[in-house]
């Protein structure tokens, strides 16, 4: 059997895989439940239109930017590599900034087009 790794709620195996643990339901949702403000259908409509675990796509993301940085640069991330941390870290929430007021602006430009 391949090597897993744990995380609260997930495993993740050798082969990427990920599957989930059961959660109990939490008391919240319950309370809600039993004063009537959710139903159990409109609750589990809800959770089977928007509700979608966000925890499995960001592992697989970075395992796959792993694989990418061994592929590109013949192994992963290591410290003590000659590179500033800090600094890459910063160019890199810069372009975040720029990715998301892009999308701000482009939104934006949607909206205007339909009025």
């Amino acid at each position: 059997m391949g090597k897993t790794t744990t995380y609260p709620r997930y495993v993740i195996h050798q082969n990427k895989a990920v599957t989930k643990q059961p959660m109990p339901k939490s008391s919240f949702l319950k309370s809600l439940l039993s004063k009537g403000v959710l139903t159990k259908r409109l609750l589990s409509k809800r959770q089977k239109a928007e509700r979608q675990e966000v925890l499995p796509s960001v592992i697989m993301d970075l395992t796959d930017r792993v694989e990418y940085g061994k592929k590109e640069y013949g192994e992963p991330l290591k410290t003590f590599n000659s590179r500033d941390a800090l600094w890459d870290a910063y160019q890199e929430a810069l372009d975040l900034v720029m990715y998301l007021r892009q999308a701000i602006l482009e939104k934006e430009n949607e909206v205007k087009k339909k009025i």
